[in-house]
């Protein structure tokens, strides 16, 4: 088993996995409490085959439940979460897997979210489905929105029948 890097703990902790045969990125975002107080804003590169992690670049935003996708061509898309005990994030940032800087995405979602999940289409944009614009949960999502790469932003997607959170 891969172990953790230090300073990840407390309830509410999220680890997503980018992950490639090779080699996994793990996002992390984790508070200490269920308002996420005490966020970490962390990232590791996990070599599966040597059983190590490294520490990587830190997320510009400590997010908890957030969505993390990688892309076609290695990034990872980090996206919304909550922020701060009663705030949801409408914003995103990029992991990139040749330098291992994070960057923030050009333009805002058109909602923020939070417990959304995220599908990687075949055009190598990205759709964001559902989730919950309040940290309460009682503001589930009926949209989505739509990450283009080439364009380094977001634009509204279909609507969805009903709102749904936490979709996948």
């Amino acid at each position: 088993m891969i172990g953790m890097l230090s300073g990840r703990k407390g309830k509410g902790m999220e680890v997503t996995l980018a992950t490639s045969i090779a080699l996994a990125t793990v996002i992390s975002g984790c508070g200490s409490g269920s308002r996420g107080s005490g966020s970490a804003a962390t990232a590791a590169n996990a070599s599966i085959a040597a059983g190590t992690v490294q520490s990587a670049s830190s997320m510009l935003t400590a997010r908890v439940g957030h969505s993390a996708i990688r892309l076609s061509n290695g990034d990872v898309l980090i996206s919304g979460g909550r922020i701060a005990a009663n705030a949801v994030a409408n914003t995103a940032e990029i992991w990139s897997a040749q330098t291992g800087a994070v960057t923030p995405v050009s333009s805002f979602m058109s909602s923020s979210r939070m417990n959304h999940e995220a599908v990687l289409l075949r055009t190598g944009r990205v759709l964001l489905i559902g989730g919950q614009s309040d940290v309460s949960g009682n503001q589930p999502l009926a949209t989505t929105e739509i990450y283009n790469p080439q364009t380094n932003s977001f634009t509204r997607g279909p609507n969805l029948t009903a709102p749904r959170s936490k979709p996948a």
